[in-house]
């Protein structure tokens, strides 16, 4: 709501007060950071982050890992997985499957796809209904030209599903056809395409009164 809006913004003003009084207490830039991811401003949640590193570097593991979220947020998967390994660096025991899933992702979008593999592998050995993963797993397969694999990632993603995914379905394919599977492949674009004009020929009567 505008009224939330407006007194997040307010109170960045006035903690950016307290920060300019008091520039090396972390506590107003915690808070500043917390209240400008909340106004969707990753970029001053990251730089306020940045300088807690910088004044308490005994818990800077801990900020990293905020930070990691507001470079994802900013498209900036490099920084964002720099940060993540160097909170596991700090913190070993806490890899499990959902800073794997995390890991495995921006590896994924940087285009390593051994990486990712090996990070959404752990997670679906830990818990093989794990949602997405098998998806991911096949994105990253593909990158790796294992088609095979990627395929039957796809294939178990889509099993889970309750309804078609077109775009499992097309990635499928596309998997099978790289792997040379040409019938399997066409078979998918089949059922896309049944799908696809399904939607076509009832979407001009959803909003008749």
């Amino acid at each position: 709501p505008l009224e939330s809006l407006v007194r997040y913004e307010e109170g960045i003003e006035e903690l950016e007060k307290a920060i300019n009084l008091a520039p090396k207490q972390i506590e107003p830039l915690i808070l500043h950071a917390k209240l400008s991811q909340m106004i969707m401003d990753d970029e001053a949640a990251a730089a306020d982050y940045t300088k807690v590193i910088q004044l308490a570097p005994d818990k800077s593991s801990f900020w990293m890992l905020q930070r990691c979220h507001c470079y994802e947020s900013m498209l900036k998967p490099d920084l964002a997985l720099a940060d993540a390994l160097g909170y596991l660096k700090g913190h070993p025991e806490r890899y499990d499957t959902n800073s794997a899933r995390i890991i495995g992702t921006l590896y994924l979008k940087l285009g390593k796809g051994k990486e990712a593999v090996e990070h959404f592998s752990y997670c679906l050995k830990s818990n093989p209904k794990m949602s997405k993963v098998n998806e991911m797993r096949g994105d990253s397969y593909m990158l790796l030209k294992n088609f095979n694999a990627a395929a039957a990632d796809y294939t178990l993603a889509i099993a889970r599903m309750p309804n078609i995914d077109t775009k499992l379905y097309k990635k499928r394919a596309e998997a099978y056809r790289k792997g040379g599977q040409l019938k399997k492949a066409a078979e998918d674009d089949i059922k896309v395409k049944s799908v696809s004009n399904e939607v076509f020929d009832i979407a001009p009567f959803r909003n008749k009164q």
